[in-house]
């Protein structure tokens, strides 16, 4: 949620709550800045900072509406009735249930966006020193999904609007930064996907430039197109002038056990994970929630785990019916997927315990990756995957020690390998999670709370070499080095094909870049999108360019 605002409804003293409507995630709604500022900059101050302060400050009010009493005449009766009727609301999805009213939801968004679109219009205005600094505030407003896309440009998923004008539907939309000239451009826009559509979940090809992401539909204006929910992936190719849809599965040669769409209903793919090359897609199936009814988590149907095939249109269905939707992950070439999933999900009556499972393209059956002794799975939160290019190596975590650590598994000779250890071999002292491999298998980068992984007794990101077994830290040696101890401060990380850069969300406000303002409240701590290069350690965070 990128901003709480208020509504004042005048004449009913009704105050309802409005936000960006997203999914929930931790890092998505740092806390709001409760910042009073002034244009006039006082001794020691910086006035451009003063003044992105104050920009800062109009577009967080931007988003607070008050309708006034003319405002309320012009609604419909039975609107004013639905106002009064909801009572206190914590944001704008609880106006948009099966009940909700759609002028009252309509009249509240268009107020606010018009509001944010003059507070964008005057940031245009403003010198550059202002934009950079008022954009560097906005840059921790719910940044996602980080992926190095051809080693000079980073794909990402945010809540703000703030770095692409064309951007002004504020709902979450996919965006590339480009790492030589810094600038940011949305890529979810076009006929189809702006406006009522969430854009998130997204997917880049590092090899073509391919981005895949899942819409959503999400507002009230009127009755969507007939596949609102049918093909909610999107694909942009990269000389596509839009994206398109994948359309459902009527248009797809079914193969295996596939969910087929049965009459009256319809199936539509969501999460989608792309092949380098950007032809194959592993997704998920999901019945879509009613006609024009908001989007909702879960499904009666569950989830099925499929790889589509663009230029054949084959659906290889690789799972039977999932009840909940597990991580999963797709090699570089296409060729394997690596899961958590139980046996009854590949084989019908199969038993066992659960696992993170290798599911190659050539047929053979499911292969379940062994688990370490004194090590177990945690069946809840079984954590991210993350596979080589070629699919041989899969990272999975398990908890040993009472902490999640790390595993590396290599399928040429069956083995597994702790990642998160210390020099003598035993689990890290920390959570371990969140972790990123090369494309050739070689480098690992992952997150760690433990302070007992390396001699200088602090954690963060740490880099692990397949090869000679070595751990390092990335940013140890710089001196914006901060080494808190909290993985909260370094997540969602990635690696680019050749290994080089390093793309990372950091709360760390020592890290170069970060503008820390004067009047900003204890403990905002947004995380903010940067990149390494880690041979020299230069540093880029979003919106800028990485120095040659």
């Amino acid at each position: 949620m990128r901003h709480g605002f208020a509504i004042a409804l005048l004449g009913f003293g009704l105050m309802v709550g409005c936000g960006k409507i997203t999914r929930p995630t931790p890092s998505a709604s740092p806390p709001k800045p409760n910042i009073e500022t002034s244009t006039t900059a006082q001794p020691g101050e910086d006035p451009n900072e003063m003044k992105a302060l104050e920009l800062y400050d109009r577009l967080d009010k931007a988003h607070d509406v008050k309708l006034s009493p003319q405002d309320i005449a012009s609604l419909p009766a039975n609107a004013a009735e639905s106002a009064k009727q909801l009572g206190m609301v914590v944001d704008l999805q609880m106006l948009m249930g099966r009940d909700a009213n759609p002028d009252l939801y309509n009249k509240i968004n268009e107020i606010a966006r018009k509001q944010v679109e003059a507070v964008n219009a005057e940031v245009g205005r403003q010198p550059k020193a202002v934009q950079d600094i008022f954009h560097s505030l906005l840059s921790g407003r719910g940044i996602r999904n980080p992926v190095i896309l051809d080693d000079s440009r980073v794909v990402f998923e945010c809540d703000s609007n703030g770095y692409d004008p064309a951007d002004t539907d504020q709902l979450s939309d996919v965006y590339i930064w480009d790492l030589k000239d810094g600038s940011v451009r949305c890529q979810s826009m076009g006929e189809g996907v702006d406006g009522d559509w969430e854009c998130r979940e997204s997917s880049a090809a590092t090899g073509s430039g391919t981005i895949a992401f899942e819409r959503r539909f999400m507002g009230l204006k009127g009755t969507g197109p007939k596949d609102a929910y049918v093909g909610a992936v999107q694909v942009r190719d990269p000389a596509a002038a839009a994206p398109v849809s994948l359309a459902s599965l009527e248009s797809w040669t079914v193969e295996g056990d596939a969910l087929l769409p049965k009459e009256g209903d319809e199936r539509f793919f969501r999460n989608p994970v792309l092949s380098a090359n950007g032809r194959r897609i592993a997704a998920m199936i999901r019945f879509p929630p009613r006609e024009n009814e908001v989007y909702q988590s879960g499904g009666e149907a569950g989830d099925e785990l499929v790889l589509l095939d663009r230029n054949t249109k084959a659906c290889r269905a690789f799972s039977r019916k999932l009840g909940v939707l597990e991580p999963f992950v797709l090699s570089r070439d296409g060729n394997v997927i690596a899961i958590h999933g139980w046996p009854s999900v590949f084989a019908k009556d199969a038993e066992g315990e659960g696992g993170a499972y290798r599911l190659a393209l050539d047929g053979s059956p499911p292969k379940r990756l062994p688990i370490p002794e004194g090590a177990e799975l945690d069946h809840v939160t079984p954590g991210r995957l993350a596979i080589s290019g070629d699919g041989s190596r899969i990272v999975f975590q398990a908890r040993a020690g009472g902490q999640d650590q790390l595993y590396l598994y290599d399928d040429a000779n069956g083995s597994v390998t702790l990642l998160s250890a210390t020099a003598s071999g035993a689990p890290g002292n920390g959570q371990s999670r969140n972790p990123f491999i090369s494309a050739d298998g070689n480098t690992v980068a992952f997150v760690s709370s433990s302070n007992n992984l390396l001699p200088d007794k602090r954690g963060g990101v740490f880099l692990y070499n397949v090869a000679t077994h070595e751990l390092t830290n990335p940013l140890a040696g710089t001196s914006h080095y901060a080494g808190s101890g909290i993985d909260e401060k370094f997540s969602r990380i990635a690696l680019s094909s050749d290994g080089t850069l390093l793309a990372f969300l950091s709360a760390d406000q020592t890290l170069p870049g970060v503008r820390v303002p004067k009047k900003a409240p204890v403990g905002y701590l947004p995380e903010r999108l940067f990149v390494i290069r880690l041979k020299d350690k230069q540093f880029a965070i979003l919106g800028s360019a990485l120095k040659p």
